[in-house]
């Protein structure tokens, strides 16, 4: 249910096949996200217009990413497990009135001042995603969303600032393996002459305790920079 106190986006979803994203409190217009600002996701599983019973999803996941890096890290995730859904009691009529929803995923406004480019908006990618309680993952709604500025916080251009918001979402997130962390194989404290041999984006080296997170210029990898210890 929408509130002054923050930003609510009402998504409904298909469990059948994946949804282009639609703000059903804008009129279904493109998504819209106040940078800097509380927002709230509030989700109903539909199918054929229906209320769908998700009764068999372990969790939902609302991920935001850069646009250009669709299949990259999140700069924002929220990921919300089937104990805090409404699925028993929730009807259709409900949902569409707007007093109710199944799902709701809620970020606090440190979470969503994302940089701008000192721009007044900016475009991300926005995906919504199912586990089940098989383990199969569903796509459910996903698009290009809007940030705009809404003056808080600083605004800048700055990879350093959106790769270290892609790490504190991880971490928020996930634990050390799902950072896809690699062990020096030579049980050093240098990175160096592993670049083009590991596969993951971070590194950890065992001697030090240090992580390491990949670095690029011009979108070739170039090397490693450590990213803090653990």
């Amino acid at each position: 249910m929408a509130s002054a106190t923050y930003q609510t986006i009402r998504i409904p979803c298909q469990r059948d096949q994946p949804t282009v994203l639609k703000d059903v409190l804008a009129k279904d217009k493109t998504v819209t996200l106040h940078r800097a600002r509380d927002i709230r996701f509030e989700l109903g599983i539909l199918r054929d217009g229906e209320i769908e019973d998700i009764a068999d999803f372990a969790s939902v996941t609302v991920s935001v990413k850069r646009l250009e890096e669709r299949d990259g890290p999140a700069l924002m995730r929220k990921t919300v497990v089937n104990a805090s859904f409404d699925n028993d009691s929730i009807t259709t009529a409900q949902w569409e009135a707007g007093t109710h929803e199944q799902v709701v995923a809620a970020f606090p406004d440190a979470d969503t001042a994302l940089p701008l480019a000192r721009a007044e908006r900016r475009k991300f990618w926005l995906s919504i995603t199912a586990v089940t309680t098989d383990g199969e993952t569903l796509a459910l709604a996903f698009g290009e969303v809007w940030m705009i500025e809404t003056g808080a916080g600083h605004n800048v251009e700055d990879v350093t600032d959106l790769t270290a918001l892609e790490s504190a979402s991880d971490e928020r997130e996930t634990d050390v393996t799902a950072l896809q962390l690699s062990a020096n194989p030579s049980g050093t404290g240098s990175p160096e002459g592993v670049v083009n041999g590991n596969a993951g984006r971070f590194y950890l080296d065992t001697a030090a305790n240090v992580i390491y997170v990949k670095t690029t210029a011009s979108g070739t990898l170039t090397g490693w920079a450590p990213l803090g210890g653990v």
